[in-house]
């Protein structure tokens, strides 16, 4: 053990002087030994991340991904992963933990949607008769209409909410969330024959909890002089959903949400995430795991890796940059991975932001009254980071009342 962690002496003249020569080499042996079981940590580690990586490229079966959106994040070209605090952070990296502080989410709401969904509900709603009596119409009111529908003829249209109730101290988040996305897509009508409309919807129900730890320094080899921070948070989900086609007569919103009711599944997930303080107070970077572990209904979720930085210019700016999906997932293009945001608070109270998310840009205001706080954003991307089919912007709002 001694000549394998010290070796031989250097020279006659160690063995010289006994008393130091053993103190020296006594110093050496325990730098050496803790220098080689860090090491062994530090592999481990790494292992563990390349299996994660391996099963997030497997071909096997994948359910969706449970899809929560701050509009803060919206604002901000879709930017996240060191830049949100409260409970909303341990959503999307759960090592933001770390420094959340104190937090109760009493209750926030947000809802997003485009022009287009709000065109196809009213068109929808103006011609309920005619669109359910079509094949009684004259040739040339049904061709009117034939016309009119093309507007959205193969485009999926629909709203996307998101509600939560959290609490976050000491590194500790509790809550519950739940996420709706109800989309409908025109099928085109052809003279004679009766338009119809295809529904998708989901809601997801999730119950998490999770907690953030400074991890030893001698994990990093002392090669970083500050703490790294990691995050766990676990997951159990209720999911519902549903997929038809809609006859004329059948053109009901309520009736899709009830049909949500009859298919449930339910399932669990674990994230894992990372934030490490570059610059202690202006530069942070994070890294986060979605779905390192999970099954819904026999299948996996998928598991995606994201990394993420920021820096506070001052007090009042931040500039922020996310890389998401770096595996590649969802097949986005590469450059479109890239999120890039900024928010300016004015007065502590107004918040002024922007980015670019997934080749186009994105807005966003938040206003900050204590208790009570609204943000708004308009956004050009779905959920999984593609643009959206019509190139229509989408616009967002969200009020949130706690402490």
């Amino acid at each position: 053990i001694y000549h394998r962690y010290i070796g031989r002496r250097d020279s006659p003249e160690d063995q010289s002087n006994t008393q130091v020569s053993r103190t020296y080499y006594i110093r050496r042996f325990v730098v050496a030994w803790v220098r080689e079981r860090s090491a062994m940590k530090i592999s481990r580690i790494i292992a563990a991340a390349a299996l994660l990586m391996t099963l997030a490229v497997s071909a096997a079966a994948e359910a969706p991904s449970v899809e929560y959106r701050s509009v803060r994040s919206l604002g901000m070209g879709g930017v996240g992963l060191t830049t949100l605090g409260t409970f909303e952070g341990m959503i999307y990296n759960p090592a933001q933990l770390a420094r959340a502080g104190f937090s109760f989410d009493i209750a926030s709401v947000s809802v997003s949607t485009r022009k287009s969904t709000v065109d196809l509900i009213r068109f929808v709603d103006d011609h309920q008769d005619e669109l359910t009596d079509y094949l009684e119409l004259p040739l040339y009111r049904q061709i009117e209409l034939y016309n009119d529908l093309r507007e959205w003829n193969g485009t999926w249209l629909g709203a996307k909410t998101n509600a939560n109730i959290g609490i976050t101290f000491n590194g500790i988040g509790i809550g519950a969330y739940a996420t709706g996305d109800l989309d409908y897509r025109a099928v085109q009508p052809i003279p004679f024959i009766e338009p119809q409309l295809q529904a998708h919807g989901r809601v997801d129900q999730v119950f998490t909890a999770g907690a953030a730890f400074s991890l030893p320094s001698s994990w990093s080899l002392r090669l970083l002089p500050n703490p790294v921070y990691m995050g766990v948070s676990g997951k159990l989900i209720s999911r519902y959903e549903t997929a038809e086609i809609l006859d004329p007569e059948d053109y009901d919103y309520q009736a899709s949400l009830d049909n949500l009711e009859e298919s449930k599944t339910t399932g669990w997930s674990t994230d894992i995430g990372f934030l490490y303080e570059l610059m202690p107070g202006r530069v942070e970077v994070g890294f986060d795991i979605d779905n390192a572990l999970s099954s819904i209904d026999g299948e996996r979720m998928p598991t995606v890796f994201n990394f993420g930085a920021h820096w506070r210019l001052n007090k009042n700016l931040i500039l922020a940059a996310d890389f998401n999906d770096m595996l590649g997932h969802y097949d986005t293009d590469f450059d479109k991975r890239f999120n890039l945001g900024a928010e300016l608070e004015l007065l502590g109270l107004l918040f002024v932001r922007g980015g670019y998310g997934r080749g186009n840009a994105s807005m966003g205001l938040g206003l900050d009254l204590a208790i009570i706080r609204i943000d708004a954003a308009s956004y050009q991307f779905d959920s999984r980071g593609r643009n959206t089919d019509d190139g229509k912007r989408q616009y967002a709002a969200q009020i949130r009342i706690g402490i």
